[in-house]
């Protein structure tokens, strides 16, 4: 009879059920033990950690090199200090979400400079900028390393902000909509040498048909990425925004006039030089387009057309006051002897002023809104060696330079008129804090801006005060004649750093202090006392020097007083 095998009994079930239950009390016994050791030292390696950060608290704000390395070290074990908002390591270290803090105002920056440099800046530019408006209140250095690393941050809101780079370690940081191809980036990146391209030296130097150049090409100016040259000599030339190295002017002093200045114009700029020596390069930024006068056509119609230029310019009385008013904003400009500076003449008009900036032996760039006075400026075939360079371009959409590009600024009645809204969209105290907030970063540092205005009323002259302030400078009002209606000049001198006492105001009595170019003769003289002072007889000596005082506040021209003064002639010869 065959055998049949058992199954497996009951206790069998029970013994391996207990054996299972052993291995698992076994198992979360060791976990617990494992989990009690790693917790130790994760206390102890968090309290090595926090002596370090204490002790080397300043140096992981300032060195970003060694911030960087210490982000690494923490990192590697999973804790984030500079990404810590309100946590254990913001008030440890003072840094809390220092690189999204830092990709924040990035973001501001290339927002606010988008309308002019077409959405790409060089991280050099962007950390310049962020530089000068943290220095005030905040004692952190950036560096590229930290923009980078910002930068690379903001990827997680999409294809917004993105890196390309230049070679050399040099990259733009691109906030433009449109993507970048390869093509485009290897274009940037040949601009570097010449600071412009054209189609020969790109078919030449990659290798590429016509077909692909010009397409390129076309991409760069229609997404405002880039400027036209048609009057180049030979051939057409095309100046990328990335690269703002320019031809030499004069002294090795670059002079950055192109880019566009106003969101409307995108995609429609072309440098226009003027006829002159070769081994002085002038130019003008118009719009070129003829589809684009119309755009500027409104926006000058409220200042000079082509006869009201033209009367302007051959006005001998204009000129003269101009011309005086040129010379004592020049002078409160403060600028040391001997030695040439570079200036911006803001509303230059038809070169008046700037002919005196000339004449002091300095460089100047004409700015104004109106092509007619520019035409009229340029032509000064007489005058040839004095021309600045001129660009035609609304003040009230800021000032198109980089930072410290020049020594001083000076603008002869002008800024009033950015009190006043020529359209619906245009809001003078907007239009004002974008102007004073880009002038002054175009302006060095401890120079000076000198306006010459005539305000409407005191609220106007608080308004562009105040704003100026916003803005960053510090100065005040300098009021010449304060007591003449005529002769009353109001200037608004403007500093942007350090603490410097204004200028004293003219009040026509420096003459009469400076020299005494009477003799006085005293003699014994009898008063009688009187109960109330009469005023002088009219035609007494007393009634001419009053007479004489009064014009002289008031800035009249008076003769020099002699001791023949109020003295009455014989009947006879």
């Amino acid at each position: 009879m065959a055998s049949r095998r058992r199954g497996v009994g009951v206790a069998a079930v029970q013994r391996k059920q207990e054996t299972q239950a052993k291995f698992n009390a076994k198992g979360e016994q060791m976990a617990s033990e494992q989990l009690q050791m790693f917790s130790k030292q994760l206390e102890e390696f968090t309290m090595r950690l926090e002596q370090f950060a204490h002790r080397h608290r300043d140096e992981i704000r300032k060195n970003s090199q060694f911030r960087r390395h210490f982000q690494e070290m923490c990192a590697s074990v999973g804790v984030d200090p500079l990404a810590s908002g309100k946590g254990f390591w913001a008030e440890k270290l003072g840094v809390g979400d220092f690189y999204y803090e830092l990709a924040v105002q990035i973001v501001e920056v290339c927002l606010s400079t988008s309308h002019y440099n077409g959405g790409i800046m060089t991280v050099e530019e962007i950390r310049n900028r962020l530089m000068r408006s943290r220095s005030r209140t905040r004692k952190e250095t950036i560096t590229t390393d930290d923009i980078l690393r910002a930068v690379d941050k903001l990827k997680v809101l999409g294809g917004g902000f993105e890196l390309v780079p230049l070679g050399g370690g040099r990259f733009l940081v691109q906030s433009v909509p449109g993507e970048l191809s390869m093509d485009h980036s290897r274009v940037l990146q040949l601009a570097e040498d010449a600071a412009y391209v054209t189609k020969e030296i790109i078919m030449d130097r990659l290798r590429w048909d016509e077909a692909r150049t010009q397409s390129v090409l076309d991409h760069l100016v229609k997404e405002g990425l880039a400027w036209v040259d048609e009057q180049a000599v030979d051939t057409v030339q095309y100046w990328p925004f990335n690269n703002w190295r320019w031809p030499q002017i004069v002294s090795d002093r670059n002079i950055l006039v192109l880019r566009n200045c106003a969101p409307e114009w995108k995609g429609k700029g072309q440098l226009l030089r003027n006829s002159c020596e070769p081994q002085t390069l002038r130019r003008s930024l118009t719009i070129g387009a003829d589809e684009m006068h119309s755009v500027i056509v409104e926006q000058t119609r409220s200042y000079y057309n082509e006869s009201e230029a033209c009367k302007y310019a051959s006005n001998s009385h204009i000129v003269s006051i101009q011309t005086e008013m040129a010379e004592r904003a020049l002078e409160l400009l403060a600028l040391p002897d001997e030695k040439s500076a570079f200036l911006l003449d803001i509303g230059c008009g038809t070169g008046i002023s700037g002919g005196v900036l000339a004449n002091g032996g300095h460089y100047w760039v004409g700015l104004d809104i109106s092509r007619p006075m520019l035409e009229i400026a340029s032509q000064d075939d007489d005058d040839r060696g004095n021309m600045g360079d001129f660009i035609l371009s609304d003040m009230g959409s800021g000032v198109p330079f980089l930072p410290g590009a020049f020594d001083g600024a000076i603008s002869i009645s002008a800024i009033q008129w950015l009190c006043h809204a020529n359209s619906t969209d245009q809001n003078p105290k907007r239009r004002l804090h974008r102007f004073f907030q880009t002038l002054y970063g175009s302006l060095g540092r401890g120079t000076r801006a000198v306006f010459q205005f005539y305000p409407e009323n005191e609220h106007q002259s608080a308004l562009i005060m105040s704003l100026a302030t916003k803005a960053g400078f510090n100065g005040g009002l300098v009021v010449d004649y304060p007591n003449s209606v005529k002769a009353k000049k109001v200037y608004l001198v403007l500093m942007t750093g350090g603490v410097a006492q204004l200028p004293k105001a003219l009040t026509g009595e420096e003459e009469s202090m400076d020299t005494q170019h009477h003799v006085e003769n005293t003699a014994r003289m009898f008063t009688m006392a009187r109960k109330h002072e009469k005023k002088p007889l009219k035609g007494s000596k007393e009634w001419i020097q009053k007479k004489r005082e009064r014009m002289l506040k008031q800035g009249r021209n008076v003769r020099h007083e002699s001791k023949y003064s109020g003295r009455k002639r014989k009947q006879k010869f």
